[in-house]
């Protein structure tokens, strides 16, 4: 599924964050699409909330059950986009299964629609039909409908920071007990303070890890989206590249010339650094057969073939760039949580 427009964009599905159960057994998905047309290193190139600048975009897709038991699923229209929706993380479907509401947890936002007007997709694909409000006092985080016998239906959204449950459509809000959980880093990485943007570091690095996609920079080329969990600053200098020395000039390059953000002070730069060197890796699951892991140990540490010569240390890299046949040299990445990162290389 693509999405076409007059200046010859193309995006497709990226990364899923929910999916729902619809009444008729189908299903609401919110998702990412992501560009995969060329994408500009200049300043803004990355950001933006329209279909013209943003690399990113939030949208809802609707599965419809085939028209007989075990029929395949109907094909569904590609949807339109939610205008500054950065972290698209929940939907809720009302029991009718007429209406949709999302929450954008980078933006603040709160989106009502209908699946009739999900599933109408073009001539629409900035999404002028989508309304997003903002959400006060609070980061929303889930969406649930309320809909209690003879009552009228309400809109429920869980709130990260502080804790909360609000009632959108009686404004009824009840505070949760417990200990703040502010973090300024947190905070930096999953939203964009310049306000003008879909973008947000965890769309590219959800969690912390990445997105399994392979980008198209224009004078620059493919290049596969890293995981920085795991220590990534000790891997430093940073990207494929290793163009970037450290943190100061991802958020200077990167996150205030290409995202469209604002300039951080010191202590924000240091705040989100804090965060990202603490992103935790995958636990590592139980080797299913031990010989044949020490005989993959033995390979990977004999100088004859090579492997621990650059991948070594503790981040398993040398830090090094290097050229290993390809024309150009590329930073030695980790191999920490390698398995679960194809594919693999640079370029994907």
């Amino acid at each position: 599924m693509t999405d076409e427009f007059e200046f010859q964009q193309t995006f497709v599905p990226a990364v899923a964050w929910r999916t729902v159960a619809m009444p008729d057994g189908g299903a609401a998905m919110v998702h990412q699409r992501a560009l995969t047309t060329d994408v500009t290193v200049e300043p803004g190139g990355y950001g933006g909330t329209g279909c013209v600048n943003g690399i990113v975009h939030g949208t809802v897709t609707i599965f419809r059950p085939g028209a007989e038991p075990g029929t395949p699923v109907t094909a569904p229209t590609a949807a339109s986009a939610l205008p500054g929706a950065i972290l698209p993380v929940d939907v809720a479907v009302s029991s009718s299964g007429e209406e949709v509401v999302v929450v954008a947890a980078g933006s603040n936002l709160l989106f009502q629609t209908s699946a009739a007007v999900v599933e109408s997709g073009f001539p629409d694909p900035c999404g002028s039909s989508f309304f997003g409000e903002p959400v006060a006092d609070g980061q929303p985080i889930a969406v649930a409908f309320r809909e209690p016998a003879g009552a009228s239906a309400d809109v429920i959204v869980q709130l990260r920071e502080p804790a909360a449950i609000l009632m959108v459509r009686t404004g009824q809000r009840i505070d949760l007990p417990g200990a703040s959980v502010a973090d300024t880093g947190h905070e930096m990485f999953h939203t964009n303070p310049n306000g003008g943007t879909s973008l947000a570091c965890a769309s590219c690095h959800p969690e912390g890890r990445e997105d399994g996609r392979t980008w198209n920079f224009s004078q620059i080329g493919s290049r596969r989206t890293q995981s920085i969990a795991g220590g990534i600053l000790a891997t430093a200098p940073l990207h494929w590249d290793g163009d970037m020395t450290d943190i100061d000039e991802i958020m200077s390059e990167v996150f205030v010339n290409r995202m469209a953000g604002q300039p951080q002070g010191p202590r924000r730069v240091r705040a989100i650094a804090k965060y990202v060197d603490a992103l935790p890796t995958l636990p590592v699951s139980p080797t299913a057969d031990v010989d044949a892991a020490e005989r993959g140990r033995a390979l990977f540490t004999d100088a004859t073939v090579g492997c621990s010569g650059c991948h070594n240390g503790a981040m398993l890299t040398n830090n090094a760039t290097a050229d290993v046949g390809t024309g150009l040299p590329f930073q030695v990445p980790t191999l920490i949580g390698i398995a679960s990162r194809a594919p693999y290389m640079h370029d994907g």
